[in-house]
Order: C-alpha cells, then sequence, then structure tokens
C-alpha cells in the first residue's frame, strides 16, 4: 500500500478593495522552497514591498485574527503610514479568581 503525498500550497495576498483587484501575491509551499519567516510582519512587509505600495500613504490594512499584532500595527502606522484594523483577542490565561 501506497502513501498518500499531501502537497499544499499558502497564498498570501494583497488586494484592493476599492478596485476588486490583486495587487500582489505570494506563494509559499513550505521552509525549504521558500522563506522561513512567515510571521505576519515579515508576510505583509514582503506583500507591501512585492506590490510597490511603500510609498502609498494613507492606506488601511484589514486582517483577521491571526495576522492581527501589535508589533504588525505598530509598523504600518511608522514605516508606511498606513492605519490597522484587525480583531484582537486577549492571549494571556487569567486565572477563576481575576
Amino acid at each position: 500500500m501506497q502513501k498518500i503525498i499531501k502537497h499544499w500550497v499558502k497564498v498570501f495576498a494583497v488586494c484592493s478593495a476599492y478596485l476588486a483587484v490583486l495587487l500582489g501575491f505570494e506563494i509559499y509551499t513550505g521552509a525549504e522552497s521558500g522563506p522561513a519567516d512567515i510571521s505576519a510582519l515579515a508576510v505583509v512587509t514582503c506583500l507591501i514591498e512585492t506590490a510597490q505600495l511603500t510609498l502609498c500613504r494613507g492606506r488601511t490594512l484589514f486582517a483577521d485574527n491571526k495576522y492581527t499584532t501589535l508589533e504588525l500595527a505598530n509598523t504600518l502606522f511608522l514605516k508606511y503610514g498606513w492605519q490597522f484594523c484587525g480583531t484582537g483577542t486577549n492571549r494571556q490565561k487569567r486565572s477563576k479568581w481575576g
């Protein structure tokens, strides 16, 4: 019996909500073939540079909770002048007494 070989591809994309077009994308097929750092900050920075949006000020990036980090929000604002909107979560565990 042969083992099933699982293949997967992850596509990171940046799109324009106003124009409804794809501005840039990166295909990630694993650490062996691409960049090892797929953190939110690294992915978003790569997409912004790929789409040549580094000089565009006043944009807003909307992201889901996987990409919502304070580090990303601060970098977008300080480096590119962008605003950030994402779903924040409290990842600290609380005790049952407060």
